[in-house]
């Protein structure tokens, strides 16, 4: 038998020594190139967050000097010397697009490793980014800018905050139309407007001023008994503007039709042949703008809404609303009265509808006079005027986007509101 020899057992035992060494010292060396790969990474990913910063504010700075100034452009004229034009302002495209349209304008992408205007460059340094070099070379902005009516102008829906006896003196006929568009029925109809006016308004009197039964409202202790009942955390009356359409669906007709909010059936109740299918009133309402809607901008369903275009005889029957609404969408599409398409050499402003008379012819008089209160041709003007911004920064792979909604104060853009990543 032989037997091993002690330095045979050392060289084997200084070998596995050896291997295990190794064994460490590579795993520490991976950890470490890991580790430093990571960190290399994390400081590209700091940096390039910053620099997306510096993007974001380059688009707000933008979108900020487009909505201040774009009233002011001069519109356009057959004999303009475009480039002379451009080179006084190189966002007159878009600020005229804003103007014209009273709807919205995209400005870029703006690639920067393009030369940065000016005047925006001299806006930037006043927020902290003092050279070019700190966004010039890589990544792009883009500004998507929308107008929501207010001020002087006219939004795409109804600003239900005005649809009360302090906010619009038309607010019943309003209600009563958008009422019916949806489908409920008319002895409802005191039901949600008083409902709506108690949630409203700025006291605690159940009172709601509209419709023959002045209990069909709803204060604070007709919340306080509701929600003790329904075992939930008692909640009252906003008593002011709302600042988000889902809060209706704490009133109580809503509560106990929620078809309503989401289009669908009213009365689930019902027996299958008894139920009443309605339209989804968010369709047409808002928590922004004015008292006018942009006829421009305006969906079927709202402009079967409208005083005048919905008949104020037989609020009732669709039937002219319908016709009237499918015309002026039409216009708007490129297809007049006859089916045939619009000549646009013809048009001065296209298919934009500018004026009452214009739209009287497209509608062939059908349209009530009525419905001149109503309605506004362009977007949102002056102090008080509405707009959705937002704006996409991208640079390596990675995209910011922020969403905000603004409204002029002293001829100055103020945010309502401003959400990153949302």
């Amino acid at each position: 038998m032989t037997r091993r020899r002690p330095a045979d057992a050392r060289r084997g035992s200084a070998l596995v020594m050896v291997i295990w060494t190794i064994a460490v010292l590579s795993i520490m060396v991976v950890s470490f190139a890991v580790e430093a790969k990571l960190q290399t990474a994390a400081n590209v990913y700091m940096r390039e967050r910053v620099h997306m910063d510096h993007l974001v504010e380059a688009g707000r700075v933008l979108a900020e000097m487009v909505i201040a100034t774009h009233q002011s452009v001069p519109d356009y004229s057959e004999d303009e010397d475009i480039d002379k034009l451009l080179e006084d302002d190189r966002w007159l495209q878009e600020k005229r697009q804003l103007k014209q349209t009273g709807s919205s304008a995209t400005i870029g992408p703006i690639v920067v490793d393009e030369k940065i205007d000016e005047t925006l460059l001299s806006s930037l340094s006043s927020r902290g980014i003092s050279s070019e070099s700190e966004l010039e070379g890589r990544g792009s902005v883009t500004v998507q800018i929308e107008s929501v009516g207010g001020g002087d102008g006219g939004g795409p829906k109804f600003n239900i905050n005005n649809l009360y006896p302090k906010g619009n003196p038309h607010y019943a006929e309003i209600w009563e139309n958008i009422l019916y568009w949806a489908g409920v029925p008319e002895d409802d109809h005191a039901y949600f407007m008083n409902a709506w006016i108690d949630w409203r308004d700025d006291d605690d009197v159940k009172m709601g001023d509209y419709g023959d039964n002045s209990n069909e409202g709803g204060e604070k202790q007709y919340y306080e008994d509701l929600c003790e009942e329904n075992e939930e955390e008692v909640y009252k009356p906003r008593n002011g503007p709302i600042p988000d359409l889902k809060e209706l669906a704490k009133l109580g007709p809503f509560r106990e039709h929620p078809g309503l909010l989401t289009g669908g059936v009213y009365n689930p109740e019902a027996k299958e042949e008894d139920q009443i299918v309605v339209s989804n009133i968010t369709e047409v309402l808002t928590v922004f703008g004015g008292d006018k809607i942009n006829i421009n901008l305006a969906s079927k369903e709202v402009l079967m809404c409208i005083p005048g275009i919905r008949s104020t005889d037989d609020p009732e029957d669709p039937e002219d609303a319908d016709l009237i609404s499918q015309a002026i969408i039409d216009w708007r599409s490129g297809i007049d009265k006859d089916g045939n398409a619009v000549d646009l050499e013809e048009e001065e402003t296209g298919t934009l509808i500018k004026d009452w008379s214009k739209l009287k012819e497209i509608t062939s008089d059908e349209i009530g006079n009525e419905a001149q209160e109503y309605i506004g041709y362009t977007g949102g003007q002056g102090d008080g005027a509405l707009y959705r911004i937002t704006i996409t920064a991208e640079s390596m792979g990675m995209k910011h986007v922020v969403k905000a909604k603004a409204t002029i104060k002293e001829s100055r853009p103020v945010y309502l509101e401003w959400a990153e990543d949302p």
